[in-house]
């Protein structure tokens, strides 16, 4: 849908792009992506995010880009948001488990 865009909002799952300074503070090795929640909607471009390493550890990080734009853009070393990315859904190691716990597993299903 041309001319859509959905506004960013307080308690939504983003993903987080670190810059160069991220990767030093978080630790972070090559162009890794992280979870992130907004936590303070600033308009429709900028949102404060609580981000989460690989460990669950969060780092605060205010007046961060929104990106509306599924276009590569912003590939400076600046840090920016954007939206999960949605479509069917990823199977994992945990999936079996996952559909256990959830009842959707097949009955010759073992652990």
């Amino acid at each position: 849908m041309r001319g859509y865009i959905r506004y960013p909002y307080v308690s939504a799952s983003v993903i987080y792009t670190p810059n160069s300074y991220d990767r030093g503070d978080m630790g972070i090795v090559g162009n890794q992506k992280l979870a992130a929640i907004i936590t303070h909607v600033w308009g429709t471009n900028m949102v404060n995010l609580a981000v989460l390493d690989a460990n669950g550890k969060a780092f605060s990080r205010t007046s961060v880009i929104f990106s509306h734009s599924s276009d590569d853009e912003l590939k400076s070393d600046i840090a920016y948001c954007e939206w999960l990315e949605r479509g069917e859904p990823k199977w994992s190691d945990s999936a079996p488990i996952n559909a256990a716990i959830h009842g959707d597993a097949p009955d010759d299903l073992d652990f």
